[in-house]
């Protein structure tokens, strides 16, 4: 049975980079070569345009294939559906796998290894796919956690209009419109005027108009938002959070405490009160601090 993922830590390429993307294919559980080429066709996964049509990968290692995407198609933050074909097992099979253009990483690959005490400086134990995917992760976690992007990311948002100069967007910090079309025409981005940190936007020259039943989220947009550059520590805790799943531990995961020679120590496990989402006091009280979609209870 052929099974795909994600290679070398490329679910998120950089914004006007090369924007290498690569997959691993496996049959049975192990890597294996395609009975000859393996073609990539990457469209852009929300409007559907086709960006890299049938193009010949190339083979990195026994089951491992990149396509680059060049900087034309990185050009801006988007997200990118890859459809990767070959003949595995004499049969021609293709497998959809999901990508994203950013505009930044929370860290890079030599900060964290020589971060804290040099835990991750360990190229063979701590290779720097593990660190790109666990990075991907945490970019994720903390997004969920404070509903903010910590990094530029893509946006798109289809929503229903009320006759109404403004509209709200699901998220905040708004960087740009990339564009906005209404009952499917297109609107003037230069018509838009966005309230950045509340995710609000106002129509200086219309309205966002009431839906139709053609068009029952007639409003729809596609943007930027998170922070340009690193904020508010939030490399660190982001850091310390990659550390921390990578890290082994001793202690296991359900533990409420544990004893050493200095006593016992009472952890808070994650979920629990307090809005103790880590074991790390550190992050979680960063996490108290920039949230804004935690519930307290």
């Amino acid at each position: 049975m052929l099974a795909a993922r994600i290679s070398q830590g490329t679910s998120m390429v950089l914004k006007n980079s090369n924007g290498r993307v690569a997959v691993s294919f496996e049959v049975d559980g192990t890597l294996t070569d395609a009975s000859g080429n393996v073609t990539v066709t990457i469209v852009d996964k929300e409007l559907g345009t086709t960006l890299v049509d049938a193009q010949t990968a190339t083979n990195l290692s026994t089951g491992v294939y990149y396509y680059d995407l060049g900087t034309s198609n990185t050009s801006r933050v988007r997200r990118l559906k890859a459809t990767w074909s070959g003949t595995f097992e004499s049969t021609s099979q293709s497998r959809d796998l999901y990508y994203e253009v950013v505009g930044g990483y929370l860290f890079t690959e030599k900060q964290i290894r020589s971060f804290d005490q040099s835990q991750l400086s360990s190229t063979s134990t701590y290779t720097d796919e593990m660190i790109r995917d666990e990075r991907a992760r945490v970019t994720e976690l903390l997004y969920d956690w404070t509903g903010i992007n910590w990094i530029e990311r893509y946006g798109y948002a289809e929503l229903q209009g009320e006759n109404s100069i403004q509209i709200n967007l699901p998220d905040r910090q708004i960087n740009e419109i990339i564009s906005c079309t209404i009952t499917g025409a297109s609107q003037t981005v230069s018509d838009l005027k966005i309230d950045k940190s509340l995710g609000i936007v106002y129509h200086k020259d219309g309205t966002f108009t009431f839906a139709t039943r053609a068009y029952p989220l007639n409003v729809v947009f596609e943007y930027s938002n998170g922070y340009t550059q690193i904020t508010d520590g939030v490399d660190r805790i982001a850091m310390k959070l990659v550390i921390n799943n990578l890290v082994a531990s001793q202690i296991v995961e359900n533990a409420r405490s544990f004893s050493d020679n200095a006593g016992q120590i009472d952890l808070i496990l994650e979920g629990g009160p307090q809005h103790n989402r880590t074991r790390i006091p550190e992050v979680n009280a960063w996490l108290d601090q920039h949230s804004q979609s935690i519930v307290i209870y």
